[in-house]
This record gives structure tokens, sequence and C-alpha cells, in this order.
């Protein structure tokens, strides 16, 4: 939490004057004054649909043995695969911008050198309009 936020929430706690609802609707407040990335909550309301989707096929299959139906006749419906392989690069997408995000620095603010790269591509054997026809025309 940025330091300001910080001292702003214990002068809120440390203040005697304001009644304990009037203290938890300021720090309510002053919780949505923190950046999306800080609350903890929004990752939850992201990650538990995209984990009930993923867990589908296992639980489709458990549900299937339950019923008695032998473990090779067993047949994964194709709309059930896509939303479960989809859910599972989400969460993959997801925790890897997570484990990233705390190792680099942001996007865009990381030095490339100079210029471009030994394997950059370059402009440097461009025919023009005339050398083009005669290569063609023979």
């Amino acid at each position: 939490m940025d330091q300001n936020l910080y001292n702003l929430h214990m002068q809120v706690l440390s203040d005697s004057t304001y009644s304990y609802k009037q203290k938890k609707g300021m720090l309510h407040q002053v919780r949505k004054l923190t950046p999306a990335d800080q609350n903890r909550w929004n990752f939850r309301f992201v990650l538990i649909p995209i984990m009930a989707i993923a867990l589908t096929i296992p639980i489709y299959v458990l549900f299937q043995m339950a019923k008695g139906v032998n473990m090779g006749d067993i047949t994964i419906p194709e709309a059930l695969v896509s939303l479960g392989s989809t859910a599972l690069g989400a969460l993959a997408a997801f925790f890897t911008h997570y484990v990233r995000s705390q190792e680099e620095t942001p996007q865009g603010t990381h030095d490339r050198g100079p210029g471009p790269g030994p394997n950059a591509i370059t402009p440097t054997n461009t025919l023009d309009a005339s050398e083009e026809s005669s290569s063609t025309s023979v």
C-alpha cells in the first residue's frame, strides 16, 4: 500500500471522534483509492469462475464413472473440451503475467539498446521499379 494511503488509514483508525460505523465507512473509501492490482478480491473474482470452468472436464468424467460408464466408453463433448481448454489457457496466461509482472519492469520501460538486434531485417536489398520489371521478364 502506498505510504500516503497507509498514513491516511492510520489517521482514521486513531481518531477517537468518529464512531465505529463512521470509521468503517471512511476506511472503505480509503480502500477504494488503492490501485486495482493491490485488491486481492479482484483476482479472486476472476480466478474462481475460471477454475470452476476448468474443473468441468474432471467433474464430468467422475460423474460418468459414478453412473457406471466404463472409462473407455466416456466421450467428452467438444463444447466442454473447448471451454475447459480455454479456461486452462486463461489461467496459464493469468499466472504467467502475475509472476512476470513481479520479476520485470513494466512494459515499455526497459532499455532495448541503441538499435535493432543482430537478427533484425533491414531493407538493404531493395529493388526500384526498373530493376524489378527487368528481373521478372526473363
